[in-house]
Parts: C-alpha cells; structure tokens; sequence
C-alpha cells in the first residue's frame, strides 16, 4: 500500500491516481458503485467519505486501509 498513498499527515492519508486506479479496478470486479451503500458497510465507513476518498481528499487512515481491504487489497 506504501506506493498507492500520499502522507497529509500522520492521521490521514490520500489516495494517489495510480491508488485511486488500483482500488477503482478492484471496485469494478466485485460490480460495485463507487459511493454505494453496500460498499460503505463492508468497508465500515460512509458514502460520504467513500466520495471524498474518491476526489483525492484525505481520509482517516484506518478509513483508507478498511476500503482497500474491502475490494481485496491487503499490502
């Protein structure tokens, strides 16, 4: 995961293009929306901040690693 993300600071972290395009290709195979519900649970978080992950915006990091590995993602 160290290459997909970019450090706001020591609490929250942004996706970079190439993290967004990893978890997007992950996303589309389990045929989910980017902000749905069903996504959200499993990742335990919100639509919401599953929009702001998605616009680059930093995010809890315990957030970011949870929606990686609700699309599979694990390292």
């Amino acid at each position: 995961m160290a290459k997909t993300i970019q450090k706001i600071m020591a609490a929250t972290i942004r996706a970079s293009n190439e993290g967004l395009d990893i978890v997007d290709k992950a996303r589309r195979k389990k045929d989910w929306a980017k902000s749905s519900k069903v996504f959200a649970d499993l990742a335990h978080t919100t639509p919401a901040t599953l929009r702001r992950f998605w616009a680059g915006v930093a995010i809890q990091s315990s957030t970011f690693q949870s929606i990686c590995e609700a699309v599979g993602i694990t390292d």
